[in-house]
């Protein structure tokens, strides 16, 4: 029995190898630093592909808009702005697509699409005209649209020229 004592006192005495309390408080430190540097680099990295985004949604909108306009454009036999309403009506034989302008939207028939139009430019023949019939169109979008230039033009029916059609 005294040796089973006299080994227990001596795993008691034995010092442990280990770290002191100064240098588990250092490494808790250290580690609270990097992680919160992770954390601000991670919010910065969010914050950037969040304005990534928003510039691809921006464009694409832009892209989709001008594509749909290009379409109706080419497939209507007349194209008349209408200053007074602040709409450009193009016409074919089957239908009529309707484009509202307004500060904040366009609006297409009953579809709302969310685009700034910043400037306006109506052609036909090649001269610039305010009102009436166009066959070609160059639109500005607004800044937070990454200020992008549209240029719309379509081929004259020789309808147009052989019935006198005018600009009124």
């Amino acid at each position: 029995m005294k040796k089973y004592s006299f080994k227990i006192r001596n795993v008691c005495r034995q010092k442990v190898t280990g770290f002191t309390i100064h240098e588990m408080v250092v490494v808790v430190l250290l580690t609270s630093l990097v992680v919160g540097l992770a954390f601000s680099v991670l919010g910065l990295v969010r914050k950037q592909m969040g304005a990534i985004r928003q510039n691809f949604q921006y464009q694409e909108a832009v892209h989709k808009f001008e594509q749909r306009l290009w379409l109706d454009m080419h497939r209507c036999n007349y194209a008349y702005y209408d200053i007074r309403n602040n709409e450009l009506k193009m016409t074919n034989v089957l239908s009529t697509v309707t484009y509202r302008f307004g500060d904040q939207y366009v609006l297409r028939n009953a579809d709302t699409l969310e685009m700034v139009i910043a400037k306006k430019q109506w052609y036909f023949d090649g001269q610039r005209v305010e009102n009436g019939l166009v066959d070609a169109l160059e639109l500005t979008t607004a800044r937070n649209f990454l200020s992008r230039d549209l240029f719309i033009f379509k081929d004259n029916d020789a309808d147009i020229y052989m019935n006198g059609f005018q600009n009124r």
